[in-house]
Formats: C-alpha cells, structure tokens, sequence
C-alpha cells in the first residue's frame, strides 16, 4: 500500500472556485451522465489531497447512503492494497493531477484483475474566456 501524501496539497484559488464550478456543472446536466452508486456498493475511499476540499466532501459523503471514507492522498499514490477494489470512479479529476500517467498507472494498481474503470473528465472550453480560465486554474493547481 501507498501512503497518502506526505504533505498537504494546497490550492487555494481551485480550491475556492471549485464548488461553484461542481454546482454550474451539476446544474448544466452533468448529474445525468454522473449517477451515483447502485445498492451492491458496500464502501467507497475518496482521495482528496486538498484540505478545503477534503472537508467539502466529507460533508458531502454524509449525504450518500453509501459508507464513504474521505482520506488525504494523491491520484498517483492512492492508500490501498493492491487489487483491493474492484471499480475505480475518476470524476473530474485528471485535469488537475501532475502526472495523469502515474494516476492512471496507480489506480490500475489498487483494482483487481477485471476490475472497472469509471471516468468522467472534460475537454477544453470551446470559448476563449473560458478556456483562459481553465489555463489559469490548471497552472494554479497543477
């Protein structure tokens, strides 16, 4: 198993903006393409490095009727076992993480053999403000 990060990640600006923008998302329709877990579920980790955010979804998980633990640690050395999942669930993540190759090699890690995937990510923005917003936020966060 990996260990959770050795230091906090902050962001603050991202971390600031990043409510909103979930809202605006979850507003605009992305809660249709993002259904949350079927009854078979019986626990979720969360990894969250960022400790604004962290406590946002801790918040958050209690609302979920699933058990969800929220833990400190980064995409590219999640604290689990090997093959210790059987799904992975990466939503709006790989945009922010330094390196998507050692996130996505780690979370191959932590599933079992056949285990599934799940992802929902974004593009660039098609207008140039937005776009230049997300640059900004990217080189914050990144």
């Amino acid at each position: 198993m990996k260990s959770a990060t050795p230091h906090p990640v902050r962001h603050p600006i991202f971390a600031r903006a990043f409510p909103a923008m979930s809202r605006a998302l979850e507003a605009g329709g992305i809660a249709e393409h993002r259904k949350y877990y079927p009854a078979t579920v019986s626990r979720v980790l969360a990894v969250e490095p960022a400790p604004r955010l962290r406590a946002a979804a801790i918040a958050a998980a209690r609302e979920i009727p699933v058990p969800i633990e929220v833990t400190n640690g980064v995409a590219s050395a999640l604290p689990a076992e090997d093959a210790s999942y059987d799904a992975a669930v990466v939503s709006l993540v790989l945009c922010s993480v330094p390196d998507q190759d050692a996130a996505l090699a780690e979370i191959r890690r932590v599933l079992r053999p056949g285990g599934l995937l799940c992802f929902l990510e974004h593009v660039r923005a098609d207008s140039a403000g937005l776009a230049r917003m997300q640059r900004a936020l990217e080189d914050q966060a990144g």
